[in-house]
């Protein structure tokens, strides 16, 4: 495909705040090898050898701006978008690396980067011998793609979380001892908060009116688990607009106006 002869231009756009560092790490590596006249072959042999280290962000920023460059045409042949600009920027926004780059920052989260940008460089990889017509084998990249970044969930789960909430606005679990954690971990089973309330009986657990408890992710499901049904009651599960609509009570404060009215965003914190 004629975007993919663009690509070499176009993974300069999208780079972290480092890369003019590492760019200039680069001329200088260049600069020495070409300039030093009287040093000796072994020391020009070594300048022009050395590697220069890319941040894992800024990799993570070139796979994906390289991998969006390669689907986007066949997205657009697909009409999944009207054109490939349109695609790219949807793609790369979607990816919200210079957020990881923030992340990476943190001796803690470096690693999880890290392993987000070789997902990312692989995906390319697995796009780039591929025609539009093979769609099976896009599907296949996808899954590979996802069971790449599964792998670096399991072994960084407060960088998951850390992700979750900073870089994607997700909804975050206040902890009884102080911080946050991502809500996604509440009540899974282990403990992610250092005072274990994410883990606590009062936070994990919904007692019917009958005195049944069942799981409090059960609650306001729209399936009724407590023999008696309080646990789907409309008191419990919705809120009462001043105009009378009501919403489910878990989209009061969430950033979205629900009620014609605004009072679900009225008294937010």
């Amino acid at each position: 495909m004629k975007p993919r002869t663009r690509l070499a231009g176009a993974l300069l756009l999208c780079a972290c705040p480092n890369e003019q560092a590492s760019t200039g790490a680069t001329a200088s590596a260049t600069e020495a090898t070409t300039t030093d006249t009287d040093a000796s072959d072994a020391t020009t042999t070594a300048a022009t050898t050395t590697p220069v280290t890319i941040p894992a962000c800024e990799k993570q920023a070139i796979a994906t701006q390289a991998a969006a460059d390669l689907r986007c045409p066949c997205e657009v042949e697909a009409g999944a978008y009207p054109d490939v600009g349109g695609c790219v920027a949807d793609l790369v926004a979607t990816a919200n690396t210079s957020c990881v780059c923030d992340l990476e920052a943190d001796p803690l989260h470096a690693p999880y980067v890290a392993c987000l940008a070789d997902a990312a460089v692989g995906y390319q990889g697995c796009l780039e011998p591929l025609g539009c017509a093979q769609e099976d084998a896009y599907f296949t990249c996808n899954g590979q793609y996802a069971d790449a970044v599964a792998a670096c969930d399991k072994a960084a789960k407060a960088s998951v979380g850390a992700l979750t909430i900073q870089c994607n606005g997700g909804p975050a679990f206040a902890c009884s001892g102080g911080g946050t954690i991502s809500a996604q971990y509440v009540c899974d089973g282990q403990p992610d908060c250092k005072d274990m309330s994410d883990e606590a009986e009062a936070t994990c657990v919904f007692v019917c009116e009958d005195g049944q408890q069942i799981p409090a992710f059960d609650r306001c499901d729209g399936t009724p688990d407590c023999d008696d049904a309080s646990d789907e009651a409309t008191a419990l599960c919705y809120f009462a607009c001043d105009d009378g609509l009501e919403v489910p009570a878990n989209w009061v404060c969430d950033g979205h106006v629900d009620c014609v009215d605004e009072t679900d965003e009225a008294a937010c914190p």
